[in-house]
């Protein structure tokens, strides 16, 4: 089909200057819009992806993916692995504090991103740089996402967490917050689950001091 041409199937919806089909994929091409409910918003020249979408290559995709924004030179989602090619990501829209990267791996099953050759960039200046950089987004010990964005004084903030995993009902966080014009901070949780009825939360950090909760959580 060529022209503006819309597939929409349960969900999804595609929008292109022309799709193929050869059976097993579908090729879009051209001002290429890609939606999955409002969690999914994806902008490219060009997807192939497989009918069941375990496998889609994506050229020069930027949009937003729940709940980052993105934009990269190519984006591969092979079944539960996803790579992004000098890939950039941001909580703002508008990229005035972003993550870069020359290649980004996220697996879904372990909940592992990699990263090599990573940015910190505010307002398009390199703020710190890593060869390789390990993020873990499920229950294990490692450094979790970072969190970007502005503060109420308008100020940028960077704020990275490490969770440590004690026991399978403890663990702990510990997350430094950098700031503009020289400020810091640093911030201790502590957590411990007995039961759905009852579990304890201690938190720790120079601007509020200690917060102990007590009950279900």
């Amino acid at each position: 089909a060529e022209g503006k041409v819309h597939v929409k199937y349960k969900n999804f919806l595609l929008e292109a200057e022309k799709v193929l089909y050869n059976g097993t994929h579908v090729i879009a091409l051209g001002k290429v819009k890609f939606e999955r409910g409002n969690s999914t918003q994806i902008f490219a020249n060009k997807i192939i992806s497989t009918v069941n979408q375990t496998d889609i290559v994506a050229w020069e995709p930027y949009g937003y993916i729940e709940p980052y924004y993105f934009k990269a030179q190519s984006l591969n989602k092979k079944g539960e692995i996803f790579t992004a090619i000098k890939g950039c990501f941001s909580e703002c829209e508008d990229y005035q504090a972003q993550i870069c990267a020359q290649k980004a791996q996220y697996n879904r099953t372990s909940g592992i991103v990699s990263a090599l050759g990573v940015k910190l960039l505010i307002e398009n200046k390199t703020l710190f740089y890593l060869p390789k950089y390990q993020i873990v987004t499920k229950r294990k010990t490692g450094f979790l996402s970072p969190k970007l964005g502005i503060d109420s004084y308008g100020g940028f903030v960077y704020q990275q967490p490490f969770f440590l995993v004690i026991d399978r009902s403890t663990d702990m966080t510990f997350t430094s917050d950098l700031r503009t014009e020289g400020l810091y901070g640093f911030c201790t949780e502590f957590r411990k689950y007995f039961s759905r009825k009852f579990c304890f939360f201690l938190k720790l950090n120079g601007e509020d001091g200690a917060m102990l909760f007590f009950g279900n959580r």
